[in-house]
């Protein structure tokens, strides 16, 4: 669904610590859940994390009239978060860090994904994949495609998929191969990130208008089809990394 997992806001949220009776060990996690608009509270909310080490998910209870959750005597480590709510289910990119005997705070948008990327309505959805990125011209002597990433991303020699939308542009495209050959300006990388232009050697013949789509990883993310985007907000202090790949150091989160 993104691009990046996170939304800078302009504005520092201050949120009051709170002391929690909690296990020696344990960390915890408290914060606010807000609407697109960064700023109306969503009531009933709940927040879900899991482990990516053990793939435990634990809940908080539901967000007071505030927006307001917390969840106390969390293991230390590191967790990837969806948020549950009246206006759907909504998943972060982002991975966050749980450190023993410190209390993080998170604050969020629910951000609806048509507003995410406008562009995203267009791709037709696909049970048990997310879609990535859209041909945007194609050479069929050469079958070297220019793809426009719109969001998550694809790593070199990761399977992904081409599908054509039947109904909206007559495309009969449907096919699985590997990212052999990815550039960029033309040099080669070892990843296509959201946002950018990138060029892909394609073993079968394609179409402009042609959809890129990876499989959803059950292994990291919460929800198969998420309806938006948890956005991450400023005032947060939990450590925030913005890809679903571990950090080379992450001693102080892991068990």
């Amino acid at each position: 669904m993104v691009v990046s997992a996170l939304f800078a806001c302009a504005a520092m949220f201050l949120v009051q610590p709170l002391t929690y009776a909690g296990s020696a060990g344990k960390g915890n996690l408290t914060g606010f859940i807000y609407a697109k608009d960064k700023s109306t509270p969503v009531e009933g909310a709940v927040v879900m994390l899991k482990n990516i080490a053990t793939g435990a998910i634990v809940e908080s209870a539901k967000s007071d009239a505030s927006g307001a959750f917390m969840m106390a005597g969390l293991d230390r480590g590191m967790y990837v978060f969806g948020v549950t709510s009246p206006r759907g289910e909504f998943e972060s990119e982002a991975v966050l860090g749980i450190a023993a005997n410190e209390t993080a705070k998170l604050a969020v948008a629910l951000i609806p994904n048509a507003e995410v990327d406008p562009k995203a309505e267009d791709a037709p959805q696909i049970s048990g994949e997310k879609w990535v990125g859209k041909i945007i011209s194609y050479d069929e002597a050469t079958k070297i495609a220019r793809v426009y990433m719109n969001n998550n991303l694809i790593k070199k020699d990761q399977d992904f998929h081409i599908k054509g939308d039947k109904d909206k542009y007559k495309s009969e495209t449907d096919f699985w191969q590997k990212a052999k050959i990815l550039q960029e300006n033309g040099l080669d990388v070892k990843k296509a990130v959201a946002a950018r232009y990138y060029t892909i050697l394609l073993e079968k013949p394609a179409l402009v208008n042609d959809f890129l789509y990876i499989k959803k990883s059950r292994g990291l993310f919460l929800f198969l089809l998420p309806g938006g985007l948890a956005a991450v907000m400023a005032g947060t202090t939990a450590l925030i990394i913005t890809t679903v790949d571990p950090p080379e150091d992450a001693s102080a989160f892991k068990k």
